[in-house]
């Protein structure tokens, strides 16, 4: 398989995770409030102790049980386990020409998506060159970066159905 088809696949399955991915991570924000709320503890908190942190594990399970949450993370680690092999057959074949550099990049902003949640002069020097190489070779190739539609994605702007990859 040619490095542009598995470009094409991974095209379709990102497309899927990116069509997914908001309604998955607007049920974790409600748990999160909703565990906020009744146990005072906020998401992604340093625990203070032990009991802290059970109690808090604790009160996931169950607000993730009332909330149906469980049926999503199921279905994104569905989606990611159709991704990684195709992640990884693009990391490993040699690119010939600019087409095949943009497909190599899409592959790399998959994985380094965090890279799109701030503005470009907000992130450290090296990420914002990582940033801008990939966003580069993607303009070059006359591509657009299929990176998650996020407020600093080059994708708010040209999104991914205005490119013909979504239906």
């Amino acid at each position: 398989m040619t490095l542009r088809a598995m470009g094409d696949k991974f095209a379709v399955v990102y497309g899927e995770l990116a069509t997914f991915l908001p309604k998955y991570e607007a049920a974790c924000d409600k748990r999160d409030q909703e565990i906020a709320r009744r146990i005072g503890i906020p998401a992604h908190c340093n625990f203070r102790s032990e009991v802290e942190a059970s109690s808090y594990c604790d009160e996931l399970g169950r607000v993730e049980q009332e909330m149906g949450i469980a049926p999503l993370g199921e279905k994104i680690e569905e989606i990611y386990s159709r991704l990684d092999p195709i992640v990884r057959a693009i990391r490993d074949m040699p690119a010939s020409d600019f087409a095949d550099l943009a497909v190599k990049a899409q592959a790399v902003a998959s994985v380094m998506q965090s890279l799109w949640e701030s503005a470009p002069d907000d992130l450290d020097y090296d990420k914002h060159l990582i940033r801008d190489l990939l966003e580069n070779i993607c303009g070059l190739a006359n591509v657009d970066l299929l990176v998650r539609n996020t407020r600093w994605s080059p994708g708010r702007q040209r999104t991914m159905a205005s490119a013909g990859l979504l239906q």
